[in-house]
């Protein structure tokens, strides 16, 4: 199921999100054609517990994230669809930015994801060289105020095939990720 209005609790937007679709021959496409746009991900990679509203424990990162100007050396991938750096996130339902009680976290897609029902939540923090590379060609390329941006380590987390609290098996799936690259230095 792609564009239109959806049944189900994630709206669908109108571009391939990860819901399959048939070819005239039966085949699904679109899972596989949305996973190609994913930076690499891995079953040996670290998944958070397969339970509605939960998220991985404390992550200690080998470079701090400056988020609004505060350093944070640790991170939470939380299965409802954010990454949070003072404490893990279990609430489902997303509420206006900034909120009130001070959490700081951001939100690929927040909504009320259940990888208990179907689907994997995986995170890696890597310095593979390749995938280095394949980093800091695309920050230069869609931020070209860092033309000199190299990447030294690069923290992914990944939702593959994961479905909406109250689904099923056959329910609508989405895949999305979110990559944290850090340089040690970058010249403007």
């Amino acid at each position: 199921m792609t564009g239109g209005p959806s049944k189900s609790n994630f709206p669908i937007p109108p571009c391939d999100m990860g819901a399959g679709r048939e070819t005239r021959d039966g085949r699904e496409q679109g899972n596989a054609h949305s996973k190609t746009i994913l930076y690499p991900y891995w079953q040996n990679d670290t998944k958070t517990p397969k339970v509605d509203d939960g998220s991985s424990p404390e992550i200690k990162l080998s470079f701090p994230i400056i988020f609004f100007g505060t350093s944070h050396k640790t991170v939470f991938v939380n299965n409802n669809g954010v990454i949070s750096f003072n404490a893990l996130v279990s609430q489902f339902t997303p509420e206006s930015f900034p909120l009130n009680d001070g959490r700081a976290f951001i939100a690929p897609f927040w909504a009320d994801v259940h990888n208990g029902i179907r689907g994997e939540v995986y995170y890696r923090e890597s310095s593979d060289p390749a995938l280095l590379r394949k980093v800091s060609r695309d920050i230069r390329k869609y931020f070209k105020n860092l033309s000199s941006f190299t990447a030294v380590s690069v923290f992914v987390a990944t939702w593959e095939e994961v479905t909406f609290y109250g689904g099923s098996s056959t329910t609508p799936i989405i895949n999305f990720s979110m990559i944290f690259s850090f340089a040690l230095q970058i010249n403007l």
